[in-house]
């Protein structure tokens, strides 16, 4: 399911005040995590602390904290539950979150979810309208891949750009995502070229009004 370019499972519940999902299991047990969007609005995470002595939450609890190079924040439960153990994968590898928010990016497993908590959150598919506007409020915009360095180009000549392309990514690590904004009506079809040239992977491009957005991963 895709919401703004943000994609997710539809049947999983949403908490829009905290941004975090939660979805069921077995008859018994939950998993939470964050959501797509949260993930694009911290940007890279590098650090995850987790409560792990935990035993209950609270709705709106926190049962930890993240952070990146642009963002500190608390992840908080959208149910009251008692807390049957915490995904310690994340402290060695915390761009799971990242990478994978509803598979290897779990946070934390619930049991004995309140039911009254637990009927206040609706399905993803939903809220597709609800969700719409919360990415639209958090001016996210998400994209295939998370973007680990932005080349803005609005109002430089596509062949410039992509020397400075080229110039950026030649002191990148190998895997490095780069978002390029450019207004150059001839960058869809340089781009392109530009990739097939030089062996590096075109990810996505999309238009918004007169604004071009290139995804592009280093790969050699």
């Amino acid at each position: 399911m895709e919401v703004e370019y943000c994609e997710f499972p539809e049947n999983i519940y949403i908490d829009l005040n905290n941004d975090v999902w939660l979805s069921q299991v077995d008859s018994g047990r939950f998993k939470m995590g964050i959501t797509t969007w949260f993930s694009f609005l911290a940007g890279r995470i590098t650090k995850i602390n987790l409560k792990t002595g935990l035993q209950s939450v609270k709705r709106e609890q926190s049962v930890g904290t993240i952070e990146s190079s642009k963002y500190f924040g608390a992840i908080r439960s959208p149910v009251g539950a008692s807390v049957l153990g915490f995904n310690n994968e994340l402290s060695a590898h915390p761009s799971l979150l990242n990478e994978s928010p509803y598979e290897k990016g779990w946070i934390c497993e619930l049991t004995e979810v309140s039911e009254n908590d637990l009927q206040q959150l609706p399905l993803a598919k939903e809220a597709q309208a609800a969700i719409q506007r919360r990415i639209k409020e958090l001016k996210v915009r998400c994209f295939k891949a998370l973007p680990d360095e932005e080349l803005n180009a609005v109002g430089v000549e596509c062949a410039a750009t992509l020397v400075n392309l080229n110039d950026l990514l030649s002191r990148a690590r190998t895997g490095t995502v780069v978002h390029i904004v450019s207004d150059d009506p001839t960058s869809d079809l340089e781009i392109l070229r530009w990739s097939d040239q030089t062996g590096n992977e075109f990810l996505e491009s999309r238009k918004e009004g007169n604004i071009y957005h290139f995804l592009v991963r280093k790969t050699k």
